[in-house]
């Protein structure tokens, strides 16, 4: 997967190269999506390209691309069957630095990385999440290039011995500092309702539809972190890490400290959604 896109050209990763002047160099000032493609198939790409879409606009950011060509292109071009769409879209490079938004032809930037192999069977050996206060800015529906936060975040995580971080606002469990966060209490699904505090997973949205359409009761709500560590289960979802238990909470555990019977059922649906996916059946 050494063959990469770059503002229309198809090139080696070694060759691939934007100015030192770029506003994503110098200011972050980017959109990114991340695509999983499994055997051949892209997950839910209208799904992804309507939220890059989102994004774009939110940051004054006009640019008109036939996306789904490109991506296909590449793909082919690689070989490529299994795998994950890295696609980054920044301002470009106006020829000065300057916190004005100065228009400038954009940077198209896409990269094809490696995703595990496909899975046939489930995987319940979960993560655990550490707690930390959510430091990021106020629009954090904007899948931004600008993620220094969430570094931080994941790496007071990471030094306090866990997988990954719980990020809390204002009392509440807001998500992960990369991906979506749900509980389950008494049979009940919870995870927050779409806002400009967390960021709308394109995985979180299947699992909620997965729930709805199969009878699980489902809450789009708010929660405490009190109230993740009495749950009897936790999961966080995302393009990369799917359905995910997660087994302990600032040190402590989860439930019986396994993945639980409604993770299993939920992520039985999912999986058997992949392998439609993988037999071309749906898209």
């Amino acid at each position: 997967m050494d063959i990469v896109y770059l503002n229309g050209q198809y090139l080696p990763r070694t060759q691939a190269s934007v100015s030192v002047m770029d506003r994503g160099f110098l200011l972050g000032d980017g959109i990114y999506e991340v695509i999983p493609c499994y055997a051949g198939q892209l997950f839910r790409l209208e799904q992804h390209l309507v939220r890059l879409k989102q994004s774009l606009e939110a940051v004054y950011l006009e640019l008109n691309f036939d996306w789904q060509a490109v991506i296909e292109s590449l793909l082919q071009k690689n070989g490529a069957k299994h795998c994950c769409v890295y696609l980054q879209v920044t301002r470009g490079a106006p020829g000065q630095r300057e916190h004005r938004l100065i228009a400038a032809t954009p940077t198209v930037y896409i990269m094809l990385l490696p995703l595990p192999e496909i899975q046939t069977s489930l995987d319940d050996s979960g993560i655990s999440l550490q707690s930390v206060e959510d430091i990021r800015w106020q629009r954090c529906d904007i899948k931004s290039t600008s993620l220094m936060a969430n570094c931080l975040m994941k790496e007071m995580a990471v030094q306090a011995g866990a997988d990954d971080a719980l990020l809390i606002r204002d009392g509440y469990a807001i998500e992960s500092a990369a991906a979506n966060i749900f509980i389950v209490k008494n049979g009940v699904i919870k995870t927050p309702a779409k806002s400009h505090q967390i960021l709308a997973g394109i995985t979180r949205d299947l699992v909620v539809e997965i729930a709805r359409d199969n009878g699980i009761p489902l809450e789009e709500t708010l929660f405490s972190l009190n109230d993740v560590l009495a749950a009897d289960e936790v999961w966080v979802t995302s393009s990369t890490r799917e359905v995910c238990p997660v087994i302990r909470v600032d040190d402590q555990p989860i439930g019986s400290g396994k993945a639980g019977p409604v993770w299993r059922q939920l992520a039985n649906y999912y999986l058997a959604f992949k392998h439609k996916l993988y037999r071309g059946e749906i898209r």
